[in-house]
């Protein structure tokens, strides 16, 4: 799959932009906070609806304006399209492809594929279970429907869960009896949750370790496992009986802390190498080889699911890599339709092989610009 254009209107610090890509490679060359990652974050906005930076959506939309447009035309085996996604200050971001409008932004997900490389996934590794967690949930998402549907039911349970659990112990007009109906939800849809995510990560293990084995020389072993509590070797149906049993179990340890302490929001993927937690033991090498074997992983697992590359976004991250991890980046991105952003494009080694635009970005009078090299 393949971007072809990129429209923007009032989003972050562009107001107007228009940039069309034909190589294999395009770099947003320019100075720092000029608007390079705004870009990047526009088309990943176009794959999960969400921003890499900020939840908040007034934040995308251009100082002074009431809303944003992002549009961007794509290719893919089975033909082209247009995702066309609109902000507003004042409600819910909306989504068209094709010219048809999505009745939910979450239909979005798997129209375009994209991976996203950034400085904070270096953090991947030794960052909290949540951003592991997160990084699990953004690739099932894009590339499984009933995976993002069963997450958005289970978050909205344990939410409304939570507030239960609150006006329980603040003595509000509730009763313990409608915890059941959320027990219910939770266990339905954490069971689907965990066993897809496990599944995931078994294979995310093999991709991974292969990477990990080429960029280390043959040194060091890799392995990932998903830590939970439940027992992941029977049925979805039997996953979903345990963990209804737990969630009911924790209940009084539930109401004293005043949040729900048993499933999926629970679990962590942990990263080893040999017996060595690379989280609190690995080298910073390590744990910036792991991170990147990580991302190379999810790269070719989504291609393998879906039949096509992802595009790749890679956000100054090239900077933070040593020149031997850089060369076996784009080794492993050959065919991959790849936008970087960078200072000095000059300084980009490797890349004789690749054809590559350069679009100079940079500001001026607080609004950002590109010209195409």
């Amino acid at each position: 799959m393949r971007v072809e254009r990129l429209e923007l209107q009032d989003f972050r610090s562009y107001q107007k932009a228009v940039l069309d890509f034909d190589q294999e490679v395009t770099v947003f060359s320019g100075e720092n906070a000029k608007g390079k990652t705004n870009l990047l974050e526009a088309i990943f906005l176009c794959c999960t609806a969400r921003s890499h930076r900020t939840p908040r959506d007034r934040e995308l939309i251009h100082f002074g304006s009431e809303g944003a447009q992002i549009v961007t035309s794509i290719s893919r085996l089975n033909g082209k399209s247009q995702i066309k996604l609109q902000l507003s200050e004042k409600g819910r971001k909306k989504a068209w492809v094709g010219g048809a409008e999505l009745p939910r932004i979450g239909e979005l997900l798997g129209v375009l594929n994209g991976v996203m490389f950034s400085p904070e996934d270096l953090r991947l590794v030794k960052d909290g279970p949540d951003v592991r967690r997160r990084f699990l949930d953004i690739s099932l998402s894009q590339i499984s429907p009933l995976y993002f549907n069963a997450l958005s039911n289970y978050q909205r349970a344990l939410r409304q869960r939570n507030i239960l659990l609150r006006q329980l112990v603040e003595k509000k007009n509730a009763g313990q009896g409608d915890l059941d109906l959320w027990d219910l939800q939770l266990s339905r849809y954490g069971a689907q949750v965990a066993f897809r995510r496990a599944e995931w990560v078994g294979r995310l293990c093999q991709a991974a370790q292969r990477i990990y084995y080429d960029i280390s020389g043959g040194r060091e072993h890799l392995t990932l496992l998903y830590q939970t509590k439940l027992d992941l070797n029977g049925t979805v149906e039997a996953l979903q009986d345990e963990l209804y049993t737990r969630i009911q179990k924790a209940r009084s340890e539930d109401l004293r802390r005043v949040t729900t302490t048993v499933g999926p929001h629970r679990d962590e993927l942990e990263l080893k190498i040999g017996e060595t937690a690379v989280r609190a033991f690995g080298s910073q090498g390590q744990q910036r080889t792991s991170a990147l074997s990580l991302k190379l992983a999810e790269l070719r697992l989504m291609e393998e699911e879906t039949g096509e590359a992802p595009i790749l976004l890679l956000d100054d991250v090239m900077s933070e890599l040593d020149d031997e991890r850089q060369r076996l980046l784009l080794k492993h991105t050959s065919g991959v339709q790849t936008f970087i952003a960078c200072t000095n494009y000059r300084q980009l080694p490797h890349m004789e092989q690749r054809e590559m635009a350069v679009f100079e970005v940079g500001m001026h009078e607080g609004v950002s610009g590109c010209t195409l090299i």
